[in-house]
């Protein structure tokens, strides 16, 4: 079974070094955080009057990598370690995992799971099997972008392998917070898209509909009340008439011309109905989510959002980035009060 689970590790790891990365479109990011884990011991091997389960604080430095796998990527990870068990037991360890992530959607965020194997070198005091054994550790966790932070939950299980008595399972169970470093992603080439010939066809004509004068988004405010006068027609708007904040925020026309930092035809109306909500609550600051498939992509549309804002007027304190890399495309806005 350790022999099955080494060489498993083994052709991960040889996976995650392309060799031809530019004709694949390789692009890489490094992370680096740590994360806060409840630890625990399956059988006892400590020393007499000391638990078998503590609190592990847990550094790491991570390398993601896309575009070896269809839309998933793969990420090498190292970690360092130290478990604080009651009884001033101190037990070391750092460990080089690789990874299988994915990317998915759910309630309206983008999340990314990944699970891989990797060997540790794990150092405590014991009865009976020394002091400093290798294990196999396996590491799982689920993630998504909070303020511009990948956060999210992990769990760790170590198999010791220790001689001449039953290997203890170390177990963790605990939060992850992670930011982007730097990445190097190559250039990507454009999709060819072929539309398609449609036979014009006659349409109705469109009544002519005359706008109220006293009420210009036709949203139940009167000019004279309304904060937002350019609201798009039909949305649920407040007594100032303007949509409710929320993190998440999303407005429908506000994208980008494919692989490109620049905007679709109609993204910039949508960024001065933003820029209305901002001047109505000029106690809240903003933060641009930017989701694209690589690092400097992401942060390219956030500058672009970043400067139109400005352009109408919005402070640059009360605008924050958040570029981050994911296989899903999206842009939404969180909120923050300002100092």
């Amino acid at each position: 079974m350790k022999a099955a689970c080494l060489a498993l590790f083994l052709a991960l790891l040889a996976a995650s070094f392309p060799v031809r990365s530019q004709e694949r479109g390789v692009s890489y990011t490094v992370t680096g955080g740590g994360a806060l884990s409840f630890a625990h011991i399956l059988n006892d091997r400590v020393d007499n009057g000391v638990s078998s389960s503590g609190v592990e604080f847990r550094g790491q430095l991570e390398l993601g990598i896309t575009g070896i796998i269809p839309s998933a990527r793969l990420r090498t990870t190292l970690t360092a370690a130290d478990l604080l068990l009651p009884g001033t037991a101190n037990v070391f360890g750092g460990g080089l995992f690789v990874q299988y992530a994915k990317d998915f959607r759910f309630l309206d965020r983008s999340w990314t799971v990944g699970a891989g194997i990797g060997p540790a070198y794990v150092f405590a005091p014991t009865k009976d099997a020394g002091s400093t054994w290798w294990a196999l550790g396996f590491k799982a966790d689920l993630r998504t972008q909070i303020a511009g932070l990948s956060m999210g939950l992990t769990v760790t299980v170590q198999q010791l392998l220790m001689p001449d008595v039953e290997d203890p399972l170390f177990v963790t169970v605990g939060v992850e917070v992670l930011t982007s470093l730097f990445g190097d992603p190559p250039p990507r080439p454009e999709p060819v898209r072929l539309e398609p010939v449609s036979t014009p066809t006659k349409k109705p004509p469109v009544p002519l509909v005359v706008a109220n004068p006293l009420d210009t988004d036709g949203d139940g405010i009167p000019n004279a009340k309304d904060r937002c006068p350019s609201t798009r027609k039909g949305q649920k708007v407040e007594s100032n008439g303007c949509r409710p904040i929320s993190d998440g925020m999303i407005f429908p026309d506000l994208t980008f011309v494919s692989q490109k930092s620049l905007l679709n035809p109609g993204a910039k109306k949508e960024l001065v109905r933003l820029a209305e909500i901002l001047d109505a609550n000029e106690s809240i600051i903003v933060v641009i989510s930017v989701v694209a498939r690589d690092a400097m992509l992401a942060k390219k549309r956030a500058d672009i959002i970043e400067m139109e804002l400005q352009l109408l007027k919005i402070p640059g304190t009360r605008i924050k980035t958040a570029p981050q890399v994911g296989m899903t495309e999206a842009v939404s806005f969180n909120f923050r009060l300002g100092l």
